[in-house]
Parts: C-alpha cells; structure tokens; sequence
C-alpha cells in the first residue's frame, strides 16, 4: 500500500520549460531597449549556452551573458553600466514569471481528490534546486497547503541522481521505501535513482525538454507511465495490496 507520493517540481508540476524560455527572451529584449548593442539572434543563442552551461537555476545567468558580450564585442555594452542592463533583464524575466506561472491543469484537480479520497496518504514535493527559488516558485504556484513537505536538495546537501536523497525524504516522512511512490518528468533524476532502492516510479511525459522516447524509456524500465495525473488513481489501487 502506498503511504507516500513524492512529486518533482520542475516540469512535473508546472512547465519551467516554456516558461523560463519565454521570460529569459523578454529580458534580453528589455537590455537590448536599454541600449546592449547586439542582435536578438546572436544574444539569445548566447543566454541559452550560459543557461545549459551553468544550469537554469543559476542566479548570475545575465551578468555571465554580458561579461562573454564584452569579450567578444567589446562595443556591445558602450557606456552603460552592465548593473543597470542586468537590473532591467530581472525586472522583465520576474514580470513574465509573475504574469505567467501556473501548474499544468492535471494538477491541483489531481491534489484535491487525492486529499479528499486517500486521506492517508502523504504528499510531498522533492526538488532540486535553490532553496529560496523553488519557494518562490511553489508560492506563485499557490500549491503549498497541498503538501506534507517540500524537501528542497540543497537544504540537504544532496543532490539527484543521488538516490541518498531519495531515502532522507522516505526516512523523514516515516514511511518505507516500497510504500512509497515517486512521480518524475525525468528518467535519469527521478525514475532510476527511485527504482535502485526499491521505490515505485512513475514516469510523466510533459512533452518538455527532459521528456525521452521510446527506446530510453524501455531501457530504464519505470513501473508506470503517464499523460496526467489523473491515472495515478488506478496505479494507486493496483498497488494497495503491495507491501
């Protein structure tokens, strides 16, 4: 029986995808209006190579962009302070946040009737991520009062792959390994490292950056997989009578 859902953030609960693409495009377009002299194209295929080279929680993505703008054309920032450039990016790339972010449509349907039909069961969320980022996110979501606990890697000091952060989170809701349930958009981050020390897995396919195909799936072999949380109901009652 399970006792435990362990859900991802990022792209499992709401698209970062999508929504990190579109504010990052818009903070480059208001430091081009603030004067950065260089074209749109070349600008965001540069932000882009910083984000996947330093991750997309990175807090200093802008300030990386300019400094390699500068070294490459030196022209590109003239006299204006790259403080001021850096400051009018975060005020666009936070306004399309503010503006825009929201869980896929499964979601909040899918935690009122898990609350209300399996009361027993817990809920929590376990991320990657800074701290005060993935707070914010679930915040702006409106989606906390939904869950147990929210186990953030770096508060930890472990990060996934890791399956050690797998087993903090279960120890931590005083639960079992195989009395628990993780719902991941990745294989390589959620599926494997869960399934390694016998935790049931489900594979979420958001159709963004880290979904996979067919052939990797078959290889990292998840228990379940899905379109919307709307099918975990059944997989929770396949797996009542398992231990």
């Amino acid at each position: 029986m399970i006792k435990l859902i362990l859900f991802d953030l990022d792209d499992c609960l709401f698209d970062i995808t999508e929504l990190g693409s579109y504010a990052r495009a818009e903070a480059l377009n208001e430091m081009i209006k603030y004067g950065l002299k260089v074209d749109f194209k070349t600008g965001l295929a540069m932000l882009r190579e910083v984000v996947s080279e330093y991750g997309s929680n990175h807090p200093g993505h802008f300030n990386i962009v300019l400094t390699r703008l500068k070294s490459l054309y030196p022209e590109s920032l003239g006299n204006i302070p790259e403080e001021k450039l850096v400051a009018a990016a975060v005020i666009a790339y936070h306004r399309v946040k503010v503006r825009n972010i929201k869980t896929f449509p499964d979601v909040v349907p899918f935690l009122i009737k898990v609350r209300k039909n399996y009361p027993q069961i817990k809920i929590a969320i376990l991320t990657d991520g800074i701290p005060v980022k993935q707070f914010e996110k679930i915040l702006r979501l409106r989606i906390d009062s939904y869950f147990d606990d929210i186990i953030i890697s770096d508060d930890i000091g472990i990060r996934k792959p890791n399956p050690r952060l797998f087993s903090y989170a279960v120890d931590k809701m005083k639960v079992g390994l195989e009395e628990t349930l993780m719902v991941g958009d990745r294989i390589d981050n959620d599926i494997i490292p869960a399934r390694s020390i016998n935790i049931h897995t489900v594979l979420i396919h958001r159709e963004t950056k880290y979904d996979v195909d067919k052939d990797q799936v078959r290889d990292s072999q998840p228990e379940f997989e899905i379109r919307s949380l709307s099918e975990l109901f059944p997989i929770l009652e396949n797996l009542k009578g398992k231990k």
